[in-house]
């Protein structure tokens, strides 16, 4: 994908946007149900894919892409321009996992305009690269996916991808994202992969470890920042930077726990996460109309009401299903998600 800045007479070009650009079509149609778009853009998509295979070396794992192989504005990889250091010698671990996470999500859209077969031959191709990162990128013995088969480098960026793309699962997901957040050689993700860390988190039953993380967003403050910058701390250009839209997502999905459960909204579900914040209540909007919700945790139990205008499961934290629509009103145990 093309990047301009202005005034700027530089072509840069981040291969890695791209796959992030196929994430957003499928996120764009969950909140519309504008299928056309997916067709419209259909043959982008899959000539985006095509270069990537093109890019497979002899161990069936995609390297040497070239360009500007950007990941993650992290200190480690400062002198290198925020590219995975394996990347500079072979094929890297994120990128891969970031590529098999991008045939998925290709599978998903390919079924939306019911071409299955072409579905079916996105997620052939990620179950061969996830089976390579098992085999030539997992450490038992640090119990990590090392940055690439012969790079002794841990990221939380790999371990968090792993997660995303289910070849970390149940306890081995825990395991590793407990050492993810603790391990303090790893290298750690900046703003710009907080949305996918916060992700495999979740993915890995793990939402209430987000809590920590949000030390990193309110440290602005201390910057007199009212918006997130691209590297705060650093260069702090290019404010109100798109990835410091995380807030955008977790407010109303995560702390208020509505997001769709099918394309635009036709069903919802509501299920709150952040649970360590003990209240949240507010209004979400969607092609529906508002969705209402208010909850909060009291002496060990745990409350929720609101109002939903399509038909909706609402999930307390014991587990718990509620299918609903109109006025809601539940109570329950409590326990994290």
């Amino acid at each position: 994908m093309n990047q301009f800045k202005m005034p700027n007479d530089i072509h840069w070009v981040i291969p890695a946007f791209s796959l992030h650009w196929i994430f957003m079509l499928k996120d764009y149609y969950m909140e519309t149900g504008d299928a056309s778009l997916l067709e419209r853009y259909r043959p982008t998509m899959e000539s985006v894919l095509a270069w990537f295979k093109r890019k497979t070396g002899i161990n069936g794992l995609v390297e040497d892409v070239g360009y500007w192989d950007f990941a993650d504005w992290t200190d480690a990889w400062d002198d290198i321009s925020g590219v995975p250091r394996a990347a500079t010698a072979g094929p890297s671990t994120i990128h891969n996992l970031v590529y098999a996470y991008a045939l998925e999500t290709g599978a998903f859209i390919m079924e939306a305009l019911n071409l299955n077969p072409l579905a079916d031959n996105y997620r052939q191709e990620r179950s061969s690269i996830l089976e390579k990162i098992e085999n030539l990128c997992w450490s038992e013995e640090k119990y990590l996916y090392r940055e690439g088969p012969a790079f002794e480098e841990y990221s939380q960026h790999a371990q968090m991808w792993a997660v995303l793309n289910g070849i970390s699962a149940g306890d081995k997901a825990r395991k590793i994202m407990t050492t993810a957040l603790s391990d303090t050689s790893l290298v750690p993700c900046s703003f710009v992969m907080q949305y996918f860390l916060f992700r495999a988190l979740e993915e890995a039953g793990m939402y209430e470890e987000t809590e920590q993380l949000w030390d990193l967003w309110k440290s602005l403050i201390d910057l007199d920042l009212s918006t997130v910058p691209e590297i705060p701390g650093k260069y702090t250009r290019s404010d109100c930077h798109a990835w410091g839209s995380l807030m955008l997502y977790e407010l109303p999905r995560k702390f208020l726990g509505v997001q769709p459960l099918s394309p635009g909204y036709e069903k919802i579900v509501i299920q709150p996460k952040a649970l360590f914040l003990n209240d949240f209540s507010g209004e979400v909007p969607t092609p529906k109309g508002n969705v209402k919700v208010n909850w909060k945790v009291e002496a060990g139990k745990f409350k929720i009401e609101g109002n939903t205008p399509v038909l909706s499961d609402v999930i307390l934290p014991d587990g718990s299903k509620h299918e609903v629509v109109g006025e809601f009103s539940f109570k329950g145990n409590i326990s994290f998600l």
